[in-house]
């Protein structure tokens, strides 16, 4: 299951409505039998990395996307040690 293009008002950044939303939406989808969610966040949004840390995303692999025309190239390296963080890059490598 992938979380993308999620966005929070101006008016309602900084109130943890991000994380609560978030939750949210994990705790319905557990109850439907997923067991992991994906969502992609630029580096340096560091304000929507802390919102998904504070509900239990953690970072398993950074993927970088670039495009030159045309054609686009994407390269995934694992963040983390373990099986799951290798399993996960080497799936979005293809």
């Amino acid at each position: 299951m992938c979380l993308e293009d999620s966005v929070t008002s101006s008016a309602y950044r900084g109130r943890s409505v991000a994380p609560a939303a978030w939750s949210q939406i994990a705790d319905s989808l557990e109850q439907a039998g997923v067991e992991s969610i994906i969502t992609k966040i630029d580096e340096n949004n560091v304000p929507s990395r802390r919102a998904v840390e504070k509900v239990g995303f953690r970072e398993i692999a950074t993927m970088r996307y670039r495009r030159q025309g045309l054609s686009h190239r994407t390269t995934v390296t694992a963040g983390t040690t373990g099986e799951t963080a290798e399993s996960l890059a080497e799936n979005l490598r293809r």
